[in-house]
């Protein structure tokens, strides 16, 4: 049965190869930056970053024929200093009412602190034609202090749960991870402190199960007994709808020790009640892409290889997932980043097929699944420009 299914596995990777890539469905040019996720309706959005000499711009479109064409782009405005990078990217949500939320870094240093600023957000209550004056999501705004780094879900209450890294608390190098949701007369609640000491520029994660749990997940900073801390991931849950959270446990204990920040953070997928995680490590002799349940703890599944980055997960009520990564292919100076498609069986089985063509320069994918199949979303680099391409993925049908 094994080897049936290996032939099998290299049959169809090699007739995916002779057919080419899915064709692009949009391609956008002068965007970075892709995010794919759904509005309060549960329609696909797309949205990418826009960047002049003079402005930065969060646009996005909605679907509302399952991901089959997207509607007419609208504008969001930013100040132009808004941090915009693989791991702190502007990122817009819907709340179950229709209200449109922003959240957004931007960068205010200081000569004592470089990497300072604020994390702001912005609201629209008319399907985006106006947005608020924008207003810090921390309730501490002094001066040379650092928020930012931030990932946000719509919680069961139709409120707005984020995470994201804060200022170093006293004694800690690494920075501290706080939680906080919106409230229904506007603004945001309370500050929840889930870890005190941090990997500093990965981008954290946030999910909630089919229990109302929430699951804060993020680069860790643990302690070894010899050399740097470890830069493994942790996670915490929130059974009481975000009011606390568990002690912090570990996802894969990889002991990547290494005195630096990985900028890749992990990502949570939850389908019923699992709740997966994956992330890259790069401990040495294991480097690659680990996937794993949090709802039930186990050794990650290892997709090795020190070029596979970026992970991405998604799946489908009947058991099939779609993990989605960028690869670093050749050596330099015809090195190239192409974009990988592992998909999952409801019985584990996998096949693993580029979405991208040779040499074409690529990065950063996202997914989104559809009835339909599988949206995704990337960057695409030229010199240096980029634009961002959407694929949707047919042949994925069962």
């Amino acid at each position: 049965m094994k080897t049936t299914f290996l032939f099998f596995n290299l049959f169809f990777t090699i007739l995916t190869a002779l057919a080419g890539p899915p064709s692009p469905s949009l391609t956008i040019s002068k965007s970075s930056f892709p995010r794919l996720f759904t509005d309060q309706n549960g329609n696909p959005v797309l949205s990418w970053i826009e960047r002049t000499d003079a402005n930065l711009s969060l646009v996005y479109r909605v679907s509302t024929d399952g991901g089959d064409t997207f509607g007419e782009p609208k504008q969001i405005l930013l100040p132009p200093s808004t941090a915009a990078h693989g791991e702190d990217v502007p990122k817009l949500i819907f709340k179950r009412d229709g209200t449109r939320m922003v959240v957004f870094s931007l960068p205010k240093p200081t000569p004592e602190a470089l990497r300072a600023g604020n994390l702001l957000y912005q609201t629209s209550t008319d399907q985006g034609k106006t947005w608020t004056t924008a207003q810090p999501v921390h309730r501490d705004t002094t001066a040379g202090k650092s928020h930012s780094y931030a990932d946000l879900t719509q919680l069961p209450n139709g409120e707005i749960g984020l995470i994201w890294l804060d200022d170093k608390l006293p004694g800690n190098e690494g920075r501290s991870v706080r939680f906080t949701q919106t409230l229904a007369s506007g603004g945001f609640g309370p500050e929840v402190i889930v870890d005190s000491n941090a990997c500093q520029c990965c981008r954290p994660g946030i999910a909630v199960d089919k229990q109302g749990r929430i699951y804060l997940t993020y680069r860790d900073w643990l302690p070894t007994e010899t050399g740097p801390g470890a830069r493994d991931i942790s996670y915490v849950v929130s059974t009481d709808g975000g009011q606390s959270f568990s002690r912090p446990a570990v996802a894969g204990y990889d002991n990547w020790q290494i005195n630096a920040c990985p900028h890749s953070g992990p990502q949570l997928f939850v389908r019923d009640e699992a709740v997966y995680a994956t992330w890259y490590s790069g401990a040495s002799g294991h480097e690659g892409i680990r996937l794993t349940r949090l709802d039930k703890l186990q050794s990650p599944e290892l997709i090795l290889g020190p070029q596979r980055t970026h992970p991405q997960l998604t799946g489908w009520a009947d058991g099939r997932l779609a993990l989605v990564w960028e690869e670093l292919i050749g050596e330099a100076p015809n090195a190239y980043h192409q974009i990988l498609l592992r998909t999952y069986a409801p019985d584990g089985k996998s096949r693993t097929v580029a979405l991208t063509a040779p040499g074409e320069l690529t990065s950063l994918p996202v997914l989104l699944p559809t009835e339909k199949g599988l949206l995704v979303a990337y960057q695409v680099w030229h010199g240096q420009d980029t634009s961002v391409t959407l694929k949707q993925i047919s042949f994925f049908q069962p």
